[in-house]
């Protein structure tokens, strides 16, 4: 179920689009905290803006990392750890993105994690953001839908944890 264009669209505007979306979380906070000189929006508002992101990014999650792969004939694993990391800094530029891809991936996760977090801490994200990531690793697997490895777990889990820091940051600022 891989449709071309989307993908393209996606792989060729990913940081754009986390960029403007990161912006409108702001302006949104703002709004909501009557900060800033923003103009003040309700929290239902707020909380809309909040579930419409978090579904919107659910959606885009799973079309990048289970719909838009074409099956493999066979499973396949890669279970040796931080050997993207190797390949990246042998000058292969493509390994580089790859791994900025999968942290720019799970950014908005940490994000959305500290904002509907009961009880949001490090180590419960770091917990959320690696088991989602290992779930989706282990969907790839079952689905033969692309490389199960662990590198992509670690590096959406750097992803979690910058999206919640930079939660946390707006967060205390905007209290």
């Amino acid at each position: 179920m891989r449709f071309q264009f989307l993908w393209e669209f996606i792989k060729n505007n990913c940081y754009v689009m986390l960029l403007v979306w990161l912006l409108l979380f702001v302006f949104f906070k703002m709004a909501a905290a009557g900060r800033g000189g923003v103009p003040r929006i309700t929290g239902k508002m707020y909380r809309y803006f909040i579930g419409l992101s978090f579904l919107f990014y659910i959606l885009i999650l799973l079309y990048v990392t289970i719909l838009s792969r074409e099956p493999f004939a066979e499973r396949r694993v890669m279970l040796t750890f931080l050997w993207e990391y190797r390949l990246a800094l042998a000058g292969s530029l493509f390994w580089v993105f790859q791994i900025l891809n999968n942290i720019i991936l799970f950014v908005p996760m940490g994000v959305m994690y500290g904002e509907l977090g009961r009880k949001s801490s490090w180590w419960r994200a770091v917990l959320v953001g690696a088991g989602t990531s290992a779930m989706i690793e282990g969907m790839q697997f079952v689905l033969k839908a692309g490389l199960c490895e662990t590198d992509d777990v670690f590096n959406n889990t750097i992803g979690m944890m910058l999206g919640y820091t930079f939660w946390l940051f707006c967060d205390k600022i905007l209290r």
